[in-house]
């Protein structure tokens, strides 16, 4: 049995702001600090956040109604590299 199984070959870090967005920042650099392999970013305010964090580490963010191609966080959908 192959993949990923949290316990055994998977860690998930989880930080939550609970709605204070000014935490955002903080919580950002500390999975930076933890040399995470990828940040899953609810929101455009977390992904603004993280962001600023890396320009290493992949960025995920879940299903959103932003567009983060106007918003210049990706150059297309076809191939989602950070903006300029």
């Amino acid at each position: 049995m192959g993949g990923l199984l949290e316990g055994k070959n998977l860690l998930v870090e989880v930080r939550a702001a609970d709605g204070d967005y000014d935490r955002l920042p903080v919580l950002a650099a500390e999975l930076v600090g933890l040399k995470v392999d990828a940040i899953v970013a609810f929101g455009v305010k977390a992904l603004t956040a993280a962001r600023r964090s890396t320009e290493t580490i992949p960025i995920v963010i879940p299903a959103t109604s932003s567009d983060l191609v106007a918003l210049g966080f990706v150059d297309s959908f076809a191939r989602p590299r950070p903006g300029r």
